[in-house]
């Protein structure tokens, strides 16, 4: 479906691990949900995740540099599975 979703994070390997785990549990948890739902809702596997580093920056600027790539790939929810509210999704 190429939807995509953007979050930042200051441990890459954790946010990773723990959007994975969450995946296949087919969790539906209110910090990420629309990226949750459609993988509780759709049939998709593991297979169809990717994760991929878009840049770096220092932890000052995770929220700004985040929402400026939400923008640029327009990931906002109906074209990605960003939310508006959830400008910061740096919770794991």
């Amino acid at each position: 479906c190429n939807l995509q979703y953007v979050g930042c994070t200051s441990n890459f390997r954790l946010r990773a691990n723990n959007h994975k785990s969450i995946i296949r549990r087919k969790v539906i948890k209110t910090e990420c949900f629309r990226l949750y739902q459609h993988f509780s809702d759709i049939s998709h596997s593991m297979d169809n995740v990717r994760f991929c580093i878009l840049s770096c920056t220092s932890p000052n600027n995770l929220e700004e540099e985040e929402n400026s790539w939400k923008i640029r790939l327009n990931t906002i929810y109906p074209h990605g599975l960003n939310t508006v509210t959830n400008t910061y999704s740096n919770r794991f």
